[in-house]
């Protein structure tokens, strides 16, 4: 296969912009299922698991504390690649314990972009 001059410049200017335009692209990373801000506050101490599952879904982590409660953790993050300065970030965290079937204790840590 032949390829001129002037075929061969071009080829090598487009894979050049191709190749500046995919280092340059943003690369969105998202872990785990957005529970929503309102969902998050609506947590209320006494509520059943099922009420709970029913609001954010099933429990990315379960566990036990240290006093022997039962925990579920569900976690999520969403955040843009390459970072220019400060990386946009959203984060969501809470953790629930539970004596027997109620939730007993509410942590939770919501941080959005700037």
């Amino acid at each position: 296969m032949f390829v001129s001059p002037v075929g061969s410049r071009i080829l090598t200017m487009t894979l050049c912009v191709s190749l500046l335009v995919a280092c340059c692209a943003s690369i969105t990373i998202e872990v785990g299922q957005d529970m929503g801000k309102d969902a998050i506050l609506g947590l209320k101490d006494g509520m059943s698991k099922k009420a709970v599952s029913g609001m954010l879904g099933e429990p990315m982590t379960v566990g036990r504390s240290a006093i022997g409660q039962e925990t579920w953790g569900y976690y999520y993050l969403r955040t843009k690649l390459p970072v220019k300065g400060k990386a946009p970030l959203n984060l969501q965290r809470v953790t629930l314990s539970f004596d027997g079937d109620a939730v007993a204790s509410i942590e939770y840590d919501l941080s959005e972009p700037e």
